[in-house]
């Protein structure tokens, strides 16, 4: 299999149920796909995110740490 292949298959299960998931409100799924280890940010349109809580926060919808 190749690295395009692999990457298919990923798109086509894991990251295709995970978004189905957050879509029917399941955030769980699609976190698990997000790294743990740090330094972990997020930058977008809404609000942006730097370290594992605030990321953890993001990902709930609810306020955010201390930065």
């Amino acid at each position: 299999m190749t690295d395009r292949d692999g990457f298919q298959v990923w798109l086509k299960t894991a990251l295709y149920e995970a978004e189905l998931a957050l879509h029917n409100g399941d955030a769980a799924p699609r976190r698990a796909l997000w790294s743990r280890n740090e330094p972990v940010s997020v930058l977008g349109a809404w609000r942006a995110a730097h370290g594992q809580q605030d990321l953890d926060c993001l990902q709930r919808g609810s306020g955010f740490g201390e930065l």
